[in-house]
Parts: structure tokens; C-alpha cells; sequence
């Protein structure tokens, strides 16, 4: 390959620069307390796969880890946020004020 069709591919044409705004993406999600979407790191797993077909001398392992730990991410996020509603009667979070037969309580939980 060319010196001109290197620099072509691994700028403008490379997935660098989707990748980065991905993650920039996933790290404001995460400041907001937002979970990703599920099926964001499931079609990066497919395409990384593809790739890793396609050109062995990538660096799609490093894109694999990346991807597999987001999948771990989510759905620890998801357990979370679903155990929280599985529990009604402590209240959603340490701390939280409740109300019970109209009167304003405390939750003492700590």
C-alpha cells in the first residue's frame, strides 16, 4: 500500500475516530448514571469478529476486551437497577424518605 493510501485508511477511513466518539458517548452515559443500550456492544462484538476474519493483523483483541467488559457493565447495571425495584419495603435507596399510612418517615437504614 501506498504512503498516501496508508494515511487515507488509518485517518479519515479508519474506525478510529467512530470508536472515540463511541466511548465518549459511553462515558457521558455513565457520568449521567445511564446504562448504554445492550445492543451497542453486541454489534461491536459482531464487527470485531468480521474484522478479525477478514485482517488478521488488527488489533481486534484489544476491541474484544474493550467490548466484553462493556457487556459485564451493562448488565451489572441492569442487576442493580432491577434489585432495587425488587424491594419496595426498604425503599429505593439507603436513607430515603418514605411515607406510611400518611405520615412522613425516615428510612434509619444505614
Amino acid at each position: 500500500m501506498s504512503p498516501a493510501g496508508s494515511a487515507f485508511w488509518f485517518s479519515l477511513e479508519s474506525f478510529g475516530i467512530p470508536l472515540i466518539l463511541i466511548g465518549l458517548i459511553v462515558v457521558w452515559m455513565y457520568r449521567k448514571d445511564i446504562a448504554p443500550p445492550a445492543f451497542l456492544p453486541w454489534c461491536l462484538i459482531g464487527w470485531t469478529i468480521i474484522d478479525a476474519a477478514v485482517l488478521l493483523l488488527t488489533p481486534w483483541p484489544l476491541m474484544l476486551i474493550a467490548e466484553i467488559l462493556l457487556v459485564v457493565g451493562i448488565r451489572r447495571s441492569d442487576r442493580k437497577r432491577s434489585q432495587g425495584r425488587r424491594s419496595p419495603e426498604r425503599g429505593d435507596l439507603q436513607g430515603s424518605v418514605t411515607f406510611k399510612a400518611g405520615i412522613e418517615t425516615a428510612d434509619q437504614s444505614t
